[in-house]
This record gives structure tokens, C-alpha cells and sequence, in this order.
């Protein structure tokens, strides 16, 4: 199920397709340096320290995952377990 688009999704999604790069490096690409400097800009919007990172998704599917694992990882980490290795996992021991 597609969701609505707005002017600027739609005019985004213009971009993308004609475009039609995969960037995952910003020497590739100006698109990851507007993503770095996105981070940057919501970074200081949110009064956040310079030693916060941010990442963008591919979608809403992996904007839940991602957030799941980081709260996962925040649960633990106030528990003193680090929920990302293998010995955190009660049947790996």
C-alpha cells in the first residue's frame, strides 16, 4: 500500500528517478553529503552534542527495525549488557 505524496515527496521521487544513482560514499555522490549535512543541521536543531551520528533509511520497514535495535541496545545498555554480542545471548554460552 503506497502512501499519499506531497508536492516535495513527489518532486524528490522525480529526482531520484532520473538521477538514478546509488550513493553510498559522499566522493560518489552529492546526495550523501546532503544527508551529512542534514544530520548536521537536525543535529543542531535538537540542541544535540557534536558527538551524536544519525543515518538515513531506505523506508519506513527499516526506520522500525533500526529503532528497535537501538532500543534494544539502550535497554541493555542501562542494565549493564551489551545486547549486541554474542555472549549476550543466553543460548550462544
Amino acid at each position: 500500500m503506497t502512501g499519499g505524496a506531497t508536492p516535495a515527496s513527489l518532486a524528490a521521487d522525480w529526482l531520484v528517478s532520473v538521477y538514478d544513482q546509488v550513493v553510498g560514499d559522499v566522493r560518489d555522490s552529492v546526495a550523501a553529503r546532503i544527508e551529512l549535512q542534514t544530520i548536521e543541521l537536525l543535529k543542531q536543531l535538537f540542541g544535540l552534542t557534536p558527538d551524536y551520528s544519525g543515518t538515513f533509511v531506505t523506508g519506513a520497514t527499516m526506520a522500525s527495525f533500526v529503532g528497535l535495535s537501538l532500543a534494544r541496545q539502550w535497554a541493555g545498555h542501562r542494565r549493564g549488557v551489551d545486547v549486541g554480542t554474542k555472549e549476550s545471548v543466553p543460548w550462544n554460552r
